[in-house]
C-alpha cells in the first residue's frame, strides 16, 4: 500500500516533462492521477496507462487552466469525475 493509496491528484501539464515525472511519482504511491493536458493527447493517454502499470489509477482530461473559460469547464469535469467516485480531491 502507497503513501497517496485512494488520494486523488490533479496534474497541469502531466503529460510531458516534470509533470509526467510528477503523476508516475504519484501513481508509484498508489494515488489516484488526473493528468491535464492541451497538446498531445496520446502522451497523456500514455502517461495514463505507466501510472495504471505502477499500481495508481489515471484519467486524461484536456483543458487549458491557463484560459478562464477552459478552467471552468476542467473544475466542472473534475466535480462530476470526484463526485461519482466519491473522493476529494486532495492536491493540486
Amino acid at each position: 500500500m502507497g503513501l497517496l493509496n485512494g488520494k486523488t491528484v490533479v496534474v497541469t501539464g502531466g503529460n510531458t516533462g516534470i509533470g509526467k515525472e510528477i503523476c508516475l511519482g504519484f501513481g508509484a504511491e498508489g494515488a489516484n492521477v488526473v493528468v491535464n493536458w492541451i497538446f498531445n493527447e496520446e502522451a497523456a493517454l500514455e502517461v495514463c496507462e505507466l501510472v495504471k502499470n505502477l499500481g495508481g489509477n489515471a484519467e486524461a482530461v484536456y483543458g487549458d487552466v491557463t484560459s478562464l473559460v477552459e478552467s471552468k469547464k476542467v473544475r466542472i469535469l473534475l466535480q462530476w469525475f470526484l463526485h461519482f467516485r466519491k473522493q476529494r480531491l486532495q492536491g493540486l
